[in-house]
């Protein structure tokens, strides 16, 4: 055997040893998961989160550059850019990270682009998501008993599979009263087999929303068992907390798959 075709051999070999351990293949996938205002009532601070879809962390160990364009609409005011770091150790696979963006006071509705990673550094198996716009609306607070009720509602619930028999589970929840909320709630999710066993729990406090206003949360990852049914439930407000025109539509549940 030639010594050209034994190199030839060591390099393939060499190849696909390095794809069978994952080495040469970069499984990050980040993506802006949503987009909102820390208190929807005084509407002050950008919040973005951001998610890991893949099965890495981000390579090289450093940390994530994100860039946020502020763009007040219909006016002369030039638009505001802000960048920031997210740290490295945030964006486990299978994560959220939330960044408050304190370095800008939301004064006036806004339109707002995120984008992630905006230099490329960090391999992805996608590029498409890096990249989201949003309208971020500041309403005013009507006077306590004043402005009818909110009526807070899951308007859409919807399970999301990865690879390795894991799924999880995105909620929208929206205001289609005319009110905001008089307190904080909670939002929970419960996750059950059909078959019996223990549930697993999420609960999640949220602040108040302005009317006409949606926010997506999301649960964690959950790993499934190959031929199992579970139930994915979803309670807002549990412990009434808030006065709404209509309680019954703040429980949704489907079954998976």
């Amino acid at each position: 055997m030639s010594y050209c075709r034994i190199g030839f051999t060591i390099l393939i070999l060499t190849v696909m040893v390095l794809l069978s351990s994952g080495l040469a293949v970069a499984d990050c996938d980040l993506f802006i998961e949503d987009i909102r205002l820390q208190d929807s009532a005084t509407a002050k601070k950008i919040v973005i989160v951001v998610g890991n879809n893949g099965n890495q962390f981000p390579e090289k160990n450093v940390p994530c550059q994100i860039q946020i364009v502020a763009e007040v609409p219909d006016s002369n005011e030039k638009p505001v850019t802000i960048n920031e770091l997210l740290p490295y150790g945030n964006l486990a696979p299978g994560s959220f990270f939330t960044k408050v963006i304190e370095k800008y006071n939301v004064k006036k509705s806004i339109n707002v682009t995120v984008r992630i990673d905006p230099a490329n550094i960090i391999k992805e198996t996608s590029e498409s998501n890096n990249t989201r716009e949003k309208k971020l609306v500041v309403l005013q607070e009507p006077a306590s008993g004043k402005g009818g009720l909110p009526n807070l509602e899951i308007s859409r619930l919807y399970p999301v599979p990865y690879s390795g028999n894991r799924v999880y589970f995105r909620v929208h929840i929206r205001n289609s009263g005319n009110a905001f909320p008089g307190s904080d709630f909670n939002v929970v999710m419960k996750w059950t087999p059909m078959t019996g066993g223990q549930p697993n729990i999420w609960k999640q406090k949220e602040k108040m929303y302005p009317p006409g206003s949606e926010v997506i949360l999301s649960s964690g990852y959950i790993k499934i068992n190959p031929g199992q049914v579970y139930n994915f439930e979803v309670t807002i407000d549990p412990e009434n907390r808030v006065q709404e025109s209509n309680e019954a539509d703040n429980v949704k549940m489907i079954a998976y798959p």
